[in-house]
């Protein structure tokens, strides 16, 4: 078995990625899909707020992100994550 990704399979992604984009609702059974793939039983694409007053943004293949998350996320782990521009 090759370790290669199949290009047709990696150019359906890419298609589904944009088809997302445009749509919220698609994200989480893609990203079940792409996380399936990889062996993983969960998965996310997320973006923090980048800077205050910015929104973030997280999509799941799994309905676990709740508010409170959100809350605690912001509460402590937004004001230590050192990729971020703090202000």
């Amino acid at each position: 078995m090759s370790d290669a990704i199949d290009q047709q399979l990696l150019n359906k992604w890419v298609a589904a990625i944009y088809e997302a984009a445009l749509d919220d609702a698609l994200w989480k059974s893609l990203l079940y899909e792409i996380g399936n793939f990889i062996g993983s039983p969960e998965s996310q694409l997320f973006s923090p707020r980048l800077k205050p007053g910015e929104s973030s943004f997280a999509f799941t293949s799994f309905d676990g992100m709740t508010e409170d998350i959100w809350k605690h996320y912001e509460d402590y782990f937004w004001q230590h994550e050192f990729r971020l521009v703090q202000h």
